[in-house]
């Protein structure tokens, strides 16, 4: 690794001081409810996607601080073992046991938001990998960690860098509000709509109670087990496992190809729920339509095909799976592994709208949120791999921001815009379209 100009290239250990948690024993004997307790941080106190800990929920008392480790607002900890180096920025004081590290006295050399980013980054993280290499057990110790290698630009343009990094942090904060939100609002919709609490305007008459099996066919998908990937010349098909990792309502883009011709071909319209799955719950109830036809279908699949006029293919999915889980579910036989067949389908009760017009309304506006949940998705996940390559470019002074204030010089000048712009085209990083 080579240092930019202005720049030097550091081990942790020699800008900080590094220690490994302590925890008293029997610590039953040491937690304390009263508020005179010291903080007892646990892993069980850190959010996943945190960038700190805020509370724990446990102290401990006083007489504990001389058989533990005392941290303080403004330090990093990182479990040793479960997620594996992942930092935290304290935001509280108190003590912490020996699956944690803690990192402290490093500000003099380091701003906490670049030092923060800098132990998220893929440099760092490539290190922990070659730090384990050939071990089973992933874990940390005080001396892995002190031999990280930093990059440190000088601290004017460490806090210019994290400020550019927690901006993008802000926006994809904002992102999440919003979908979250937006999910939210969809499954109200979905309540209100597919039960008949809420009709759409201009439809009336009683929603009317039908039986799965007499609106539509039910059978299963054939074997594929020499299924190939993207060969030409082969067929288009639809794998078991397809139906978890690529499709949400609605199939768009068909991903598996093969050369056997075996599978049921499809119908536009048919609905595919999996035939077999480990997870019982919505799993069991995942319903997908397929607009395509001639589409060969593979084994452990049910395909729902309606065969009345009246009966709108989206709305039906959509149907089944927000308001018959739980039923499918029960129907399900098995312990480790969950079978559904055909026949425990037919008798599915349903109560759906008289018309194919209302269900096809109902289905439309469904769709349209979907599909604003999926761009929205879509690009929090391009603006995440922007981050990705930013935090490459910026934290190894691959690109250098623009100069904005007198006492920093910084080289390479650009406009804040094109930072994005030149993130994506750094070599070795390319966002997704």
């Amino acid at each position: 690794m080579v240092a930019p100009e202005g720049w030097e290239i550091v081990e942790l250990g020699d800008k900080a001081d590094i220690y490994r948690g302590s925890s008293p024993r029997p610590i039953d004997s040491f937690l304390t409810t009263k508020a005179s307790g010291i903080n007892w941080i646990k892993i069980g106190d850190a959010s996943p996607y945190s960038k700190y800990i805020i509370s724990s929920k446990e102290r401990i008392i006083p007489e504990g601080l001389l058989y533990s480790r005392a941290v303080f607002k403004g330090d990093f900890i990182l479990s040793n073992s479960m997620s594996f180096g992942r930092p935290y920025i304290l935001k509280i004081n108190g003590c912490i046991h020996d699956g944690w590290l803690a990192i402290q006295n490093y500000h003099r050399h380091f701003d906490t938001d670049f030092l923060y980013y800098s132990l998220c980054s893929e440099t760092v993280l490539q290190q922990y990998i070659n730090m384990a290499a050939g071990s089973s057990v992933k874990n940390l110790n005080k001396e892995k960690v002190a031999k990280l290698i930093i990059c440190a630009p000088p601290l004017p343009e460490q806090r210019h860098i994290a400020e550019v990094l927690s901006d993008t942090d802000s926006y994809i904060s904002a992102l999440e509000r919003l979908i979250a939100k937006k999910e939210a609002v969809k499954q109200g919709t979905m309540q209100e709509l597919l039960t008949g609490k809420c009709r759409l305007p201009g439809f009336k008459g009683e929603w009317v109670e039908k039986q799965l099996g007499n609106v539509t066919n039910i059978f299963k998908g054939h074997g594929l087990s020499k299924a190939k990937i993207a060969l030409e010349g082969c067929f288009p098909c639809i794998l078991y496992g397809e139906l978890f990792t690529e499709y949400n309502e609605i199939i768009t883009s068909i991903t598996s190809r093969t050369n056997y011709i075996e599978g049921v071909p499809s119908v536009k319209g048919d609905i595919l729920i999996p035939a077999s799955t480990t997870t019982i719950g919505i799993d069991l109830a995942k319903a997908s339509v397929i607009p395509f036809d001639n589409v060969l279908l593979g084994g452990d699949i049910n395909i729902i095909r309606p065969n009345d006029k009246n009966i709108n293919s989206i709305f039906l999915a959509m149907y089944i799976m927000y308001t018959k889980k739980i039923e499918i579910s029960i129907r399900a036989k098995g312990s480790t592994v969950y079978h559904l067949h055909g026949k425990d389908l037919f008798d599915l009760s349903l109560c759906i709208p008289p018309t194919l017009a209302e269900q096809t309304a109902i289905a439309e506006i469904l769709s349209d949120m979907d599909a604003e949940l999926s761009a929205l998705k879509k690009k929090l996940e391009k603006i995440r791999l922007i981050k990705q390559g930013m935090m490459d470019a910026l934290l190894t002074g691959k690109i250098r921001l623009p100069e904005d204030k007198p006492n920093v010089q910084f080289t390479q000048r650009k406009e804040p815009k094109e930072i994005l712009y030149a993130a994506e085209k750094t070599e070795g990083y390319t966002a997704k379209n």
